[in-house]
């Protein structure tokens, strides 16, 4: 559930989550754009 929400909250910042299964393990990234990320001025 907390993957869901993440995607979520990502999608509706204008980003992206992705999430992939590694031999060492999860690997999930958040990418969201730089404006939302620091603040439009």
């Amino acid at each position: 559930m907390g993957l869901f929400l993440a995607a979520n909250v990502a999608r509706r910042l204008g980003g992206r989550l992705e999430a992939r299964n590694l031999e060492s393990g999860a690997e999930v990234r958040i990418a969201l754009p730089l404006a939302v990320a620091v603040g439009e001025r």
